[in-house]
């Protein structure tokens, strides 16, 4: 056990009293604290202790679900509770506070905490590693990660995907590889999230063959990992390694997500590699071709794959007013009268924009297709 680390909470105009502790005397049954003073019995000394761990546990879950809310006054109040309590707090305990100012952005705090912590266990250390990554501060989560290798405790896949994504912020290239070599020899790979972080640190650093090579070897693959692999081939203008991958993707039999072809490829590539896909691709794929077509302008692309929509999905006309839609972005109006009389006939009709004002205490309504009201 251990004292708290921090000294009390100054007090300001906006802080309220703290509310009772959370497992007062009230709140136990006569019997037992009868049974717990009696003479008889050695109960009082197990009485003191099993209250003693419920009531550490009760405020660890407390500010756990102050760090989930955000619930930054919510997790003071309970800190200065603990303060002015007699209680000796647990690594769990601890480990619940730090987490909790972590996940509020008050790095401060948690650096007190962190820093008159008796036993500093890998929660704590992965706590620190990923509050400064998220601020931006890679410099100082890379060297809290040295520190914790100094002081021979060893990082779990928590640990190393939270490091890997500092490495990432700052595109530290040989950090990267330290990094990589650890979790080689703690076999963190095991962990598609380790895997993932590492094709994404190494992609940052512009090491796109390293990338490559390892995420080629990782038994489990997500999208995440294959489109920072092609968005970096893509931003070098590299379209032929691009094609290279997606040949390695579609066999490889992964799952090609929907935001992976239109971030990367022109359309008419996009295409191509749709009708190789061994599987018959769905609706979302085709729409979202559809919408990048409507981005790069190529109506031809756009006719054919809204007249997939039409026979995956004859009921929706989405894909009928996007087309339509785009015939309005290159100037075509016969295209766009043509395909909405289309609709019109089918007895489909767009519901109209509208707008309304409140004038003199009364609400007025307006359609796209109103004339200009007169007043």
């Amino acid at each position: 056990m251990a004292s708290l680390p921090l000294s009390p909470l100054p007090r300001d105009p906006f802080y309220r009293h703290p509310a009772p502790p959370l497992l007062s005397p009230a709140a136990i049954s006569p019997p037992a604290r009868l049974a717990a003073h009696s003479p008889h019995s050695n109960a009082s000394a197990r009485f003191r202790t099993n209250a003693q761990g419920d009531e550490l546990r009760s405020h660890a879950a407390a500010l756990q679900d102050c760090a989930v809310r955000r619930a930054l006054r919510c997790g003071q109040e309970l800190h200065a509770r603990l303060l002015r309590s007699a209680l000796q707090p647990d690594t769990f305990l601890l480990d619940s506070l730090l987490n909790m100012y972590c996940k509020c952005g008050r790095l401060l705090d948690a650096r007190r905490v962190f820093d008159g912590m008796p036993h500093r266990d890998i929660v704590a250390w992965t706590a620190m590693v990923s509050a400064h990554t998220a601020t931006g501060d890679s410099e100082e989560a890379l060297n809290l990660f040295s520190q914790m290798n100094r002081e021979g405790l060893a990082p779990n896949s928590f640990t190393l995907t939270s490091v890997l994504k500092a490495c990432s912020v700052g595109s530290h290239s040989k950090f990267t590889h330290q990094v990589h070599g650890q979790a080689v020899k703690l076999q963190g790979f095991d962990d598609p999230y380790v895997g993932s972080s590492l094709v994404e640190a190494y992609t940052s650093c512009g090491e796109v063959d390293a990338a490559e090579t390892v995420l080629l070897g990782l038994p489990e693959r997500s999208d995440v990992s294959w489109n920072a692999l092609l968005n970096e081939y893509a931003r070098h203008g590299d379209y032929r390694r691009v094609m290279q991958v997606l040949d390695k993707l579609a066999e490889s039999g992964d799952e090609i997500s929907k935001y992976t072809l239109p971030t990367v490829l022109k359309c008419s590539e996009a295409e191509s590699l749709i009708n190789l896909m061994p599987l018959t691709p769905d609706s979302s794929i085709w729409r979202t071709i559809l919408g990048a077509c409507r981005i790069h302008g190529n109506i031809e692309i756009a006719e054919r794959a809204a007249e997939r929509l039409c026979e995956l999905e004859p009921h929706d006309v989405s894909s009928s007013i996007l087309l339509s839609n785009i015939y309005a972005d290159l100037g075509r109006w016969n295209d766009v009268n043509r395909l909405r009389n289309m609709l019109l006939d089918c007895g489909i009709k767009k519901e109209p924009g509208c707008s309304w004002i409140e004038i003199n205490g009364q609400i007025h309504v307006f359609l796209s297709q109103d004339g200009y009201p007169k007043y």
